[in-house]
């Protein structure tokens, strides 16, 4: 019958839908496997900042290290 047939399409409307919707979850959640593999490697990144910077600190404390030297180097040449 006619209602039979119209019930059928919006069935096979509904499933298509369905099917599609699933298709783009399942695309989300494979782009979310990138992104956490972006975020992993920005952790790794930040980490290495954090390294340079206290490398950083400690070439400063040296530099100022060697410069008072220096200076006391200077005094005793007096």
């Amino acid at each position: 019958t006619g209602k039979e047939i119209k019930k059928a399409r919006d069935d096979f409307k509904i499933s298509s839908m369905l099917e599609k919707e699933k298709e783009e979850i399942l695309e989300i959640i494979s782009s979310d496997d990138n992104f956490y593999k972006i975020e992993e490697n920005e952790k790794e990144i930040n980490i290495k900042i954090l390294e340079i910077e206290e490398k950083t600190l400690e070439l400063k404390k040296l530099k100022k290290e060697l410069l008072n030297l220096k200076k006391e180097l200077k005094k005793l040449k007096i």
